[in-house]
């Protein structure tokens, strides 16, 4: 019996794209860098890129920042960078907010901020995330930024059990496309027509 094999040579002609591995950033207190507001309401989980935020009872305000301009390391944004990305889970019964903010180093200014507000929510609010930054679109690529994270309470919360746990910190690189040279070009299409014409008897 004869037959014909056929197959699929898939050539992306303008180019090859190579995407180097996620960075986790340590966001511990001890090897991260990072100061904490109490360390009775910030701890940390068995990964470095990950922590908990507990609601302060007394002032309202618990973070978990490193910030250049009060003489922290801060966190260094490489040009292979593209995006800082990171996951939540937010809780509280009363009303309560977190925010994540990137800070310039040398005055300690806004860069970006994501803010998580659970009054425009409903009380109660318990909802789970995950967060992408565009760093190239900031125009912080080859800089030194402050990072932190904050979780307060709104005027009038009469509730204290907001928590808050930050996951997955990473810095994310870009997508670096390298041409194809033309003769790979040529003789994978070659390839391709020798597979397609290619018979065989059984």
């Amino acid at each position: 019996m004869k037959k014909t094999t056929k197959a699929t040579v898939a050539i992306l002609l303008s180019g090859i794209s190579f995407i180097s591995q996620a960075a986790t950033l340590d966001i511990t207190e001890a090897s991260g860098g990072f100061a904490i507001s109490d360390s009775a309401n910030v701890t940390f989980g068995t990964a470095n890129n990950s922590a908990t935020l507990l609601e302060d009872t007394v002032f309202g305000l618990t973070y978990l920042s490193n910030d250049p301009s009060f003489g922290d390391t801060g966190v260094f944004i490489s040009s292979n960078v593209s995006t800082l990305s990171f996951d939540y889970d937010f809780f509280t019964s009363g009303s309560d907010s977190f925010e994540v903010n990137l800070l310039d180093s040398t005055d300690g200014s806004s860069l970006f901020s994501f803010l998580f507000d659970s009054s425009s929510a409903g009380t109660g609010s318990s909802i789970e995330n995950d967060v992408t930054i565009d760093l190239i679109g900031l125009g912080i690529i080859n800089s030194l930024i402050g990072l932190e994270f904050n979780l307060f309470s709104n005027i009038g919360d009469s509730s204290f059990d907001s928590t808050l746990n930050i996951s997955d910190v990473r810095l994310n690189p870009a997508v670096s496309t390298v041409p194809t040279p033309p003769a790979v070009i040529l003789l994978l299409l070659g390839l391709g027509a020798w597979f397609s014409q290619r018979k065989y008897f059984k």
